[in-house]
Order: structure tokens, then C-alpha cells, then sequence
């Protein structure tokens, strides 16, 4: 009896300390693939101002006359839409990306290409340039 009790409380800590490693892992897991999708937004956005593309323009109206002088939205603002993903320009240069196709890169072989899509959502005294959503590779609107 006093085998079984023993084997029962090594058993239940076990358990614990599986599922605490699981718990803490799943956290790690999360963070990383934030940060990864962060990274990919970043370079699908493209380099600095300055630079071959420089990515979405986003406003800084502080007004909804301001905005509507933009051409913006207001209460909104441009913002990732969470799809985006990086490709390796292959021999041939034909990329595929989701929600645009098949498209010839004009890149080099062996490039790594970023992409992202933003879209207008919903943000207090915010304001959104429509023309800015839409899928944006390197730097550069493609649709």
C-alpha cells in the first residue's frame, strides 16, 4: 500500500511538471511567432525613407478635416492584417504570393522577398489613407 501511495505522488509530479514545461513553452512559442510576424511586417514594408521602397504612408491627422484633405478615413488607421510571409526568389523568378499569384520577380535569383497586407481598421482620431491598403512587397504596393 504504501508502494502504491508513493508511486501515485511521483506520478502527480510528473504530470505537474510536464504540464508546467508545456505552459511555459506554449508562452515562449507565442512570443516568437509574434515577433517573427513583426519582422516579416517590417520587411515587407521595405527600407527606411529614402530607400528603393518605403512602404505604406501612414498619417498624422489629428483632425477629421485633416484627414478628409488626405484623402483619409477618419477613426481609422492603416495596420497590418496579420497575412504576410517571406519568399526565396527561385531560378526561374516566379514567386508565388498569396491573394496576388504568381507574379516574375525582377530581383536577383536567391532574394528573399517579404510580404504584407495592411487594411484600414477601426482606431479613435485615427486616420487612414485608403490608397495605402493593399499588399505591399519590399516596399512597394503591388495591389
Amino acid at each position: 500500500m504504501k508502494n502504491f501511495v508513493k508511486c501515485g505522488i511521483a506520478a502527480a509530479a510528473v504530470v505537474t511538471a510536464g504540464f508546467a514545461a508545456y505552459q511555459s513553452y506554449g508562452v515562449y512559442d507565442t512570443q516568437d511567432n509574434s515577433l517573427l510576424m513583426q519582422n516579416v511586417e517590417a520587411l515587407a514594408q521595405g527600407p527606411e525613407p529614402g530607400g528603393n521602397g518605403e512602404g505604406p504612408t501612414y498619417s498624422n491627422a489629428s483632425s477629421e478635416s485633416e484627414c478628409s484633405s488626405e484623402s483619409g478615413l477618419w477613426n481609422l488607421r492603416l495596420a497590418p492584417t496579420g497575412q504576410s510571409g517571406v519568399v526565396t526568389v527561385p531560378k526561374n523568378k516566379k514567386i508565388t504570393i498569396p491573394l496576388l499569384g504568381e507574379i516574375t520577380w525582377p530581383g536577383k535569383t536567391g532574394e528573399v522577398v517579404a510580404w504584407c497586407t495592411y487594411a484600414c481598421t477601426a482606431h479613435n482620431n485615427g486616420c487612414c489613407i485608403q490608397n495605402q491598403q493593399g499588399i505591399w512587397v519590399n516596399g512597394k504596393k503591388m495591389s
